[in-house]
């Protein structure tokens, strides 16, 4: 729930305290022989609110009243009490909300896995968020244990991420990649961990963890029924992402035209953010 909510359900809460607590005033008062009118009510509902300090005698003015009775003495301090449980509880969760780092980024749920590499795409949630200083480090799980995928070209960190989603990549082709020459079956799962920090300075921490559909865990009944109400776990998939980023460009015909000299323009599609071609489909190449 956002802060904005948070505060929204602490003031109607709090005005239906005060309310509950002027209409048990006024209970109380006719159970004492008193004409239950909007006098009675409104007299109640000031009370009520000079209880939580919400009014005072200052505004609507002092006037003499009768005193309290034990009934109402009762009903006047739970419901302070309550005022008083309210502001510490909303407080506290509000304070704690603020504090919490907001949700940065987020995975594909699915990574693609080919005999080539291994790729893992993220992006930010917020267009307005860059991030900096982000660190990847991949790791897969083989016969129980556990093994580092360094990134694909000798990278091991990035400088900066805004807006354009991410592939990371590792080369199963490399010798000394723990894949190399592995059968697919034989990998448990794979999981991938970023740590950056935002332009608000904030910290972001972010993971996710793929399994194997083929692998011997997920064959497990009780696997099976962790997922069996809920969404699909994130697997595993042999095959390459789809295209997701292409430059516009003019049709390739025979008319002459004058190219453009300003920063060339890139379609973004949303929808093949987690879209895995698996190996037998070609992959549409026309623009």
């Amino acid at each position: 729930m956002s802060l904005p909510r948070l505060l929204l359900l602490e003031v109607l809460v709090e005005f239906t305290f005060i309310f509950i607590g002027s209409v048990s005033l006024a209970i109380v008062a006719a159970c004492e022989g008193q004409d239950l009118d909007s006098d009675l009510l409104s007299a109640k509902l000031m009370l009520s609110l000079t209880t939580v300090r919400i009014s005072s005698d200052a505004i609507f003015g002092w006037a003499e009243r009768t005193p309290s009775t034990k009934p109402e003495i009762a009903v006047l301090a739970v419901l302070g009490w309550a005022h008083w449980l309210l502001l510490s509880v909303a407080g506290a969760i509000i304070v704690a909300r603020a504090l919490r780092p907001l949700q940065q980024v987020a995975f594909a749920p699915d990574c693609a896995m080919n005999d080539k590499e291994l790729s893992i795409r993220m992006i930010l949630v917020r267009k307005s968020v860059a991030i900096y200083d982000v660190q990847v480090k991949m790791m897969c799980t083989i016969g129980g244990n556990r093994y580092h995928l360094p990134l694909a070209r000798g990278l091991t960190s990035y400088d900066h991420m805004w807006q354009v989603p991410m592939t990371f990549k590792h080369d199963i082709t490399a010798e000394d990649s723990p894949l190399h020459g592995l059968e697919f079956a034989k990998v448990s799962s794979v999981s991938v961990s970023v740590s950056a920090t935002d332009n608000a300075g904030n910290p972001v921490m972010a993971h996710a963890m793929y399994y194997n559909p083929t692998a011997w865990l997920t064959g497990r009944p009780e696997f099976q029924g962790t997922f069996t109400n809920g969404p699909p776990y994130p697997r595993v998939l042999r095959g390459n992402y789809a295209d997701q980023i292409r430059i516009f460009r003019l049709p390739n015909t025979e008319a002459s035209y004058e190219g453009s000299s300003a920063t060339p323009a890139w379609l973004y599609n949303m929808d093949n953010f987690h879209v895995v071609n698996p190996l037998e489909e070609k992959e549409d190449e026309s623009v």
